[in-house]
């Protein structure tokens, strides 16, 4: 199956995780899931992931977070890395690490 089907099956897995399906920015993020995982469809647990971080982000900058943030959710998704902890105004983590 080529990476457009794939990508098409995404956007359709989507709904369950009441995401938008439409506009270029998300089909962007589509598109990097799919290509994160070598052309295949990636798991329900990465866009899962993927939405989480997004709520995250809209928990502490509501104003400020939308549609083009998307891609940026779409590439940190697949990995373990922890990206939704919060930062002081320094840019430093809880830990005293940087973000």
């Amino acid at each position: 199956m080529s990476t457009v089907h794939r990508t098409r099956e995404t956007l359709d897995g989507f709904r369950e995780f009441k995401l938008r399906r439409s506009g270029a920015r998300r089909l962007l993020a589509v598109l990097i899931l799919v290509l994160d995982v070598g052309g295949g469809a990636p798991s329900r647990g990465i866009i899962a992931r993927m939405r989480a971080i997004i709520d995250r982000w809209k928990d502490d900058h509501r104003f400020l977070s939308g549609t083009d943030d998307d891609p940026m959710a779409a590439m940190h998704a697949p990995s373990d890395v922890v990206v939704i902890g919060r930062c002081d105004s320094t840019g430093r983590s809880a830990t005293g690490t940087s973000m």
